[in-house]
């Protein structure tokens, strides 16, 4: 993989990490439940999660294992993030 495929790889990873849980069910504004309701709200839980799976998959594809242990530790990081958070708002 060269640097441009990264540049890119980089670049929608930050789009989808920003725009996945605002938009894991449209309806309401960002703060209109509080700032604690994506931390509670299993739609944007599961997206945080499925960001998560995509990151780890995405460290599968990048060769440098420095971005392998970034994208890997991410996905871990965020995935364990939702099932903490899930566990803690049940």
């Amino acid at each position: 993989m060269n640097l441009a495929a990264i540049r890119r790889l980089s670049v929608a990873g930050v789009a989808v990490l920003f725009a996945g849980p605002a938009m894991a069910h449209p309806g309401h504004a960002l703060t209109e439940h509080g700032c604690i309701h994506w931390a509670n709200s299993p739609f944007h839980l599961a997206t945080l999660a499925g960001i998560g799976v995509v990151f780890g998959v995405g460290s599968l594809l990048v060769r440098r294992p420095a971005f392998q242990r970034g994208l890997a530790t991410c996905g871990f990081v965020f995935v364990a993030a939702a099932v903490v958070f899930r566990a803690l708002g049940a």
